[in-house]
């Protein structure tokens, strides 16, 4: 039954697939004109030659703009209450030469706040090990707000998010953010090799975590489609006759 189940879940996804392969736009001659800005030019009119005026100039000028117009402003960083501890763990897998861990963070400090659960599978090496980070596994609805992190976190009696204020994918950037607060304090990890993984919907979480948080190494995007990782200028569906 398992592996039927399996196998349906399987064909929906090569169907998804495929239908987003077939809507997609290969006719260069229908793309429409359209200009972009440069990414090595400032606001001023300056141009970025070294990688000092990238970080310290143009790049926060860009993280705002995807702030603005495409994932929306956290409305926190690191809750100053926020705690963690290990639930589970289990140093015997495969002959004692790997490591299962689960770890739940309590963003309000307490066990019937809201909170989130990591697991880790590492080889039991003695050592800091690098790891991926997957994003995943997080409902979304758009009545889901009031029970959310947004929720919690928003004034008292705000029932959807404000102008300009974060939607899911920006919830779930910055409780990649959270992990990796945890990760630092882990000796088993090496959190200087921490490469943040997703797909689809994830794929985005992984990109704008990633784009936010510099302290993750390396971000891996499959299949991210449009949401501020395509160029949607271009027009990348196939237009419709």
């Amino acid at each position: 039954m398992r592996r039927r189940l399996a196998d349906r879940v399987y064909f929906v996804l090569l169907a998804v697939s495929l239908a987003s392969a077939l809507s997609a736009q290969y006719d260069e001659s229908r793309v429409p004109k359209y200009t972009l800005p440069d990414p090595l030019t400032l606001l001023n009119g300056k141009k970025v030659t070294d990688s000092r005026t990238w970080m310290q100039k143009r790049r926060p000028e860009l993280v705002p703009l995807f702030e603005t117009y495409v994932y929306g402003r956290a409305m926190v960083g690191r809750p100053k209450e926020m705690t963690w501890e290990v639930v589970a763990e289990d140093r015997h897998g495969m002959g004692g030469k790997a490591v299962t861990k689960t770890v739940k963070l309590y963003f309000a400090g307490k066990k019937d706040g809201p909170s989130m659960e990591l697991g880790f599978i590492f080889p039991n090496t003695g050592k800091p090990v690098p790891a991926f980070l997957v994003a995943g596994n997080q409902a979304d609805a758009p009545t889901g707000y009031a029970k959310s992190i947004r929720g919690y976190f928003a004034p008292a009696g705000q029932t959807e998010p404000g102008a300009g204020e974060w939607g899911a994918i920006g919830a779930w950037a910055w409780g990649l953010s959270r992990a990796m607060d945890y990760i630092e304090t882990d000796k088993e990890i090496d959190a200087k090799k921490i490469c943040l993984n997703g797909f689809s919907r994830y794929a985005k979480v992984a990109m704008w975590a990633g784009a936010q948080d510099q302290r993750f190494a390396m971000t891996f995007s499959g299949e991210a489609g449009c949401g501020g990782a395509v160029i949607v200028r271009r027009g990348s569906r196939r237009l419709r006759p």
